[in-house]
């Protein structure tokens, strides 16, 4: 599914990546499942429906057609937020997401309140949806599934992850692929 597949382009969704609601670091699972990470924004707006479906479509049309093949490694991380956050991400994740999951991992929030509530949530969270879902006390937890060289800085790894810097790459390269197709504006 490169971005040749997607009907959507990076300058489609440019403003819906910049939000960084979630990404592709380019980092794999174990398993060599391409990685999507929604990262802990606290205080971050909803998406809307649509915008979820336009941000998710291009997500997996990066990786190429045989790594999306295999199944994605989603990784929900809502260290700092709640429970209800990370209920929300898997629902817009259960209602629509165009290719196969592997697994999804869920680094639970750490707030004093909100371990208390632990127990209930994971044991509803596991029964409500249809994929496999881990939850991670931590990113050390995280660690058993994914090599450190597979995660971005921000979750422990070792990836030089730069949001802002893959947008433009990718803008870069849509802006090369076209040119050679099509020749100059």
């Amino acid at each position: 599914m490169g971005e040749s597949q997607c009907e959507l382009t990076v300058l489609d969704v440019a403003e819906l990546l910049q939000a960084q609601y979630a990404f592709i670091s380019g980092g794999k699972s174990h398993g060599g499942h391409p990685i999507i990470t929604f990262p802990d924004n606290l205080g971050q707006t909803e998406i809307s429906p649509s915008d979820y479906r336009n941000l998710i479509s291009y997500l997996v049309s990066v990786p190429s057609l045989h790594e999306a093949d295999e199944g994605f490694a989603l990784i929900i991380d809502r260290r700092k937020d709640k429970w209800n956050s990370i209920k929300s991400v898997l629902l817009n994740i259960s209602g629509y997401f165009p290719g196969n999951i592997h697994v999804v991992f869920v680094l639970k929030p750490s707030g004093f309140f909100q371990r208390h509530f632990q127990e209930i949530s994971s044991k509803s969270l596991q029964d409500h949806f249809k994929f496999e879902i881990i939850i991670c006390e931590d990113v050390v937890d995280l660690n058993s599934f994914i090599d450190k060289t597979d995660l971005s800085k921000d979750l422990g790894g070792y990836i030089a992850y730069d949001h802002s810097e893959w947008i433009q790459h990718r803008a870069v390269s849509l802006y090369m692929y076209t040119t050679l197709w099509t020749g100059p504006s």
